[in-house]
């Protein structure tokens, strides 16, 4: 559990390594961020200085067992990232302390828990601070210590998952309700959390599902392909959204003096069109991500056919011939290798000229296909001389393909004059390389012209 940074450099090819080294420095970021933004809220707290607990930006600063909270969470998320010996002990000894906290604040709040704690104040210019949480700052902070420890002790990928969503969730509610607050011109006790507070809850909710991009929560953000960049790309706005139109509504309502009715009407009309919008944006997208798939795919192919054929080409040959070859190595299993060349091709091309020439090794290109199955390869091994790689299949077997596209060649009805092909036959054997290999069916191709051509013979 304690190495999750280390095992993501075994996460399997899926993975866009650029995403997840994203994830990692967003994680850490927000960690160290968090953590600073709550030791100088508590050392405001601890010096009264209502100013520097508010970070000297004007807003309400969070309650001093909030900034407490934060530079825990903070230190857990560090710690985590880092890996350091002692950090699993520190990490849940910070954990513990952090849910008590929460839970102190949620008992003073329901008045089982009394002590010189609410004593503990900040004047500030919005107006008295008393230092426990809030109510929606302990139900998050309960949940982050959850999370803190579930990282250690459960091994229930789903259950971790679970409560990375309850945060997640909870932050979303909180920023929301910030919104509507501030629209409203709520007074300071009313707030469900301080703008930093809630800012710093979304932050970490994210945080704390990418310090760990391995689990099915994280898996489709770090994804290689389409999927993954989408996510990427529209995720976190559509989590933004929400929270974004509670405000806005809220506004419109008090500083428009919209009515009800009109209001509704402009929210499904905005948010029917953003949801347009996103649904565009992924299309065009997807549109140009299928041009540049099939782009590739021009590309690649381009790379490894031979441009007159049609067929593969000689390094596309090479390189199946190597992969037959270890794959016999490795599980025993046999293959076999035809070699084909023209007969009196030059004299063809003598006598109706190169383009004539070139129109028979386009048909070769279109006849060989014929007579294979689909795992097989045809290539254009060079000028008129083919190669033909059958997976899984002994020398009997070849001598009938072999012959079988001999009589196909035979029975064509070639313009001019006919046009013939010899063609020799090996199949692969134990220990064998691929020069090994080239030179048997080059010999048995060489017994073929000897014999007459127009003729199969194997090695």
């Amino acid at each position: 559990m304690w190495s999750t940074f280390a095992k993501v450099s075994v996460l399997n090819y899926r993975t866009s390594q650029t995403a997840v080294r994203a994830l990692h420095r967003y994680s850490a970021v927000v960690g160290w961020i968090t953590l600073t933004l709550g030791a100088i809220t508590v050392a405001g707290w601890l010096s009264g200085s209502a100013a520097l607990a508010g970070l000297f930006i004007g807003l309400p600063p969070m309650h001093g067992f909030t900034g407490l909270g934060f530079s825990l969470l903070g230190t857990c998320l560090l710690v985590i990232r880092y890996q350091r010996r002692w950090g699993e002990q520190l990490s849940l000894v910070a954990a513990m302390i952090l849910l008590g906290f929460a839970l102190s604040s949620l008992a003073i709040h329901a008045g089982w828990l009394d002590s010189r704690i609410t004593s503990w104040t900040l004047s500030t210019p919005h107006g008295l601070m008393t230092a426990p949480m809030p109510i929606t700052s302990c139900v998050v902070f309960i949940l982050f210590s959850l999370r803190v420890l579930s990282f250690h002790r459960l091994r229930s990928v789903r259950v971790v998952d679970a409560i990375s969503l309850m945060l997640l969730a909870a932050s979303m509610i909180a920023l929301a309700t910030l919104g509507v607050s501030i629209a409203r011109n709520d007074a300071l006790s009313s707030i469900p959390a301080t703008p930093m507070a809630a800012v710093l809850m979304f932050a970490n909710a994210l945080a704390w599902i990418a310090v760990r991009p391995s689990t099915p929560l994280a898996w489709i953000v770090v994804a290689r392909g389409s999927g993954g960049t989408v996510a990427r790309y529209l995720l976190l706005p559509a989590l933004m959204l929400p929270l974004i139109y509670a405000w806005l509504i809220q506004w419109a309502r008090n500083a428009l003096a919209m009515d009800d009715t009109l209001l509704i009407s402009l929210t499904a009309f905005i948010t029917g069109g953003t949801a347009s919008f996103l649904v565009w944006h992924v299309a065009v997208f997807s549109e140009r991500n299928e041009q540049k798939r099939q782009e590739l795919g021009r590309l690649t192919r381009a790379a490894s056919t031979d441009g007159l054929t049609g067929l593969a080409n000689r390094r596309s040959f090479d390189e199946t011939l190597l992969h037959l070859l270890k794959h016999h190595a490795d599980q025993g299993r046999a293959f076999s290798l035809l070699l084909l060349d023209l007969d009196h091709f030059k004299s063809y091309n003598d006598s109706f000229g190169h383009p004539a020439g070139d129109e028979v090794l386009r048909r070769v290109g279109a006849l060989l296909p014929e007579s294979l199955r689909g795992g097989d390869m045809a290539a254009r091994y060079g000028g008129e001389e083919f190669a033909v790689l059958l997976s899984d299949c002994t020398a009997p077997s070849a001598l009938r393909t072999a012959e079988r596209i001999r009589l196909g060649f035979t029975l064509d009805p070639w313009p001019h004059r006919p046009v013939t092909v010899s063609i020799g036959v090996t199949q692969s054997r134990a220990g064998d390389t691929a020069e090994r290999l080239i030179e048997r069916a080059d010999q048995a191709l060489y017994a073929a012209k000897q014999q007459g051509r127009n003729r199969v013979a194997s090695a």
